[in-house]
């Protein structure tokens, strides 16, 4: 259905929010409502992920500064001083709306893309793991989240700037979440190494920016339960697109992602017990799974 009239779009919304803060998105040229149908300006055809193959390590540490400035800009704590009509500021991650991502992982993952059987004793262990993660979350000081901040939602531009995409799902959230989006990407590896150096160069950022010191294990602690929250919810998003639209290309991420999950497990003992389920039913991947009399490779 076409949008209500005289209804502004969370897309538009959001939009001129980020225009007024300089972030780079694309120009609306006209919106018609009664068609529901926006011309905007042609944002390049690149996107960071495809910008990123055969770039030398410096090289990719340059464009994720750019990223990440821009995710600074976003973060910006003066927007939640001042009222402001952003759709955004008024709706928010809490811990119900990160539950129900876990859930749908669980549903769309074990359930529906693998067959799983598994006893009710599991699924309440794994449930009141993911209810300490995201109560967790949850308590965490809010900004401006963009819910999808990756390098396939980020597009080089002339001159190798960034723009930003697919802000429309924006609202309050941990600053970790986007972080965690762009360090620990499904679709591009950066590498522990890199992954560590542009978390000391935001947490850099952030301590002149605010002019004080920064409890950065806590922050750390936080930024890798948040991707493993992240990657989790990611991992249900591509096996959605199977089993919903019979989409496999984004089965291949799968593998990865999950072992961005295995990594991060490995910090918090106190989730051992769920990993070890997840590990029990997911260690089948990569491989080759039966679906619907449909071939799989992962």
């Amino acid at each position: 259905p076409f949008p209500e009239l005289n209804q502004e779009l969370p897309y538009i919304n959001i939009m001129h929010h980020l225009k007024v803060k300089g972030i780079p998105v694309p120009t609306l040229y006209c919106y018609d409502s009664m068609k529901g149908f926006l011309f905007l300006e042609d944002f390049s055809d690149t996107t960071l992920a495809q910008w990123l193959q055969g770039k030398s390590y410096s090289e990719k540490k340059a464009m994720y500064t750019k990223a990440i400035d821009i995710l600074l800009a976003m973060q910006s704590p003066d927007d939640l001083e001042h009222k402001t009509d952003c759709i955004a500021f008024k709706r928010a991650f809490n811990a119900d709306k990160f539950l129900w991502e876990l859930d749908f992982f669980t549903e769309n993952m074990l359930f529906r893309l693998l067959n799983l059987d598994i006893a009710l004793k599991e699924l309440l262990l794994m449930r009141a793991h993911f209810v300490y993660i995201c109560e967790t979350l949850e308590r965490q000081p809010m900004c401006f989240t963009h819910r999808d901040y990756h390098s396939r939602n980020l597009m080089v531009l002339q001159g190798e700037e960034l723009g930003v995409l697919d802000f429309q799902d924006a609202r309050l959230g941990l600053c970790q979440y986007d972080l965690a989006s762009l360090l620990m990407d499904s679709y591009f590896v950066l590498g522990e190494v890199l992954i560590e150096e542009l978390l000391d160069y935001y947490l850099g950022c952030i301590e002149k920016l605010e002019a004080r010191p920064l409890n950065e294990k806590e922050f750390r602690r936080i930024f890798y339960l948040t991707a493993i929250q992240r990657n989790l919810k990611a991992v249900g998003t591509f096996a959605y697109k199977m089993v919903q639209h019979r989409n496999n290309q984004y089965l291949k991420f799968i593998p990865q992602t999950l072992q961005y999950l295995w990594g991060n497990f490995k910090r918090f003992p106190e989730l051992n017990p769920l990993q070890e389920t997840l590990r029990f039913y997911l260690d089948i991947l990569p491989g080759v799974k039966e679906v619907d009399n449909t071939t799989i490779s992962y």
